[in-house]
């Protein structure tokens, strides 16, 4: 178990640890823009508008 916290508090182990999470946040974004596509317009806008008001009150 020493070594796999050596690797992880090692700069390789931080890179990865940071590539890992853009991966997950980038499939995540992508997944969300492709089930977005699936529903009907009605749905699809208003959920766009809520979507954006997160994002706007999240800057704030």
């Amino acid at each position: 178990m020493g070594a796999v916290f050596d690797f992880l508090f090692s700069p390789a182990g931080l890179a990865a640890y940071a590539a890992f999470w853009a991966f997950k946040l980038l499939a995540g974004a992508w997944i969300i823009g492709r089930a977005l596509m699936l529903l009907p317009v009605r749905v699809r806008r208003k959920t766009q508008v809520r979507l954006g008001r997160m994002r706007r009150r999240s800057a704030q």
